[in-house]
């Protein structure tokens, strides 16, 4: 008679990475120009080593950002089609769409630039089972965060040495606090 035995080891992941065009951020700053003619911008969060591999979560100031793209092969039910328009007019500026692929190292995140603003924080989390026991509740998740750094068109114009030129300034954080 012989008794089998599985023994499942976890193992946390490592730190997450996020990366822009296959390139680790420097400082941790995402800079962007507004108007571009680039509409969309893709980062891809990675955090491998991990068993069983991590689950993914994105964040923009401290707001979990749903997947706005839907497949279905069914109809939504009118409930998912109230929640998915609840959504929209709180996400609809930047579209965001979230790929994670099952048992893999890494999440993509697809957004409009345009509703990006300057000082935006974007978080990568990530969690499995082996980070789940840590007994320090906020070590349960390991995570990334990047600043959204915009720099605008100041328009048409030739600044002349010797000439004063203003431009009005609009403080983006507040704007953004009391939209959410």
């Amino acid at each position: 008679l012989f008794t089998f035995f599985t023994c499942l080891h976890s193992v946390k992941p490592n730190e997450p990475q996020i990366l822009y065009q296959n390139v680790q951020l420097p400082d941790r700053k995402l800079i962007i120009s507004q108007p571009d003619p680039i509409l969309r911008i893709s980062l891809v969060c990675s955090a491998v080593g991990g068993r069983p591999a991590p689950n993914f979560k994105w964040l923009l100031n401290r707001h979990e950002i749903p997947n706005l793209e839907v497949k279905t092969k069914t109809p939504m039910s009118p409930n998912d089609v109230a929640k998915m328009n609840n959504l929209l007019k709180i996400w609809g500026k930047l579209h965001p769409i979230i790929n994670n692929k099952e048992n893999d190292e890494q999440s993509s995140l697809s957004i409009l630039k345009a509703g990006l603003e300057d000082g935006d924080e974007i978080v990568c989390s990530v969690s499995n089972a082996a980070t789940q026991i840590n007994h320090d509740p906020m070590k349960r998740n390991l995570s990334i965060t990047i600043t959204v750094e915009v720099h605008k068109d100041l328009g048409e114009g030739t600044i002349v040495d010797g000439l004063e030129r203003r431009t009005p300034c609009q403080d983006s954080k507040e704007r953004r606090s009391e939209q959410m």
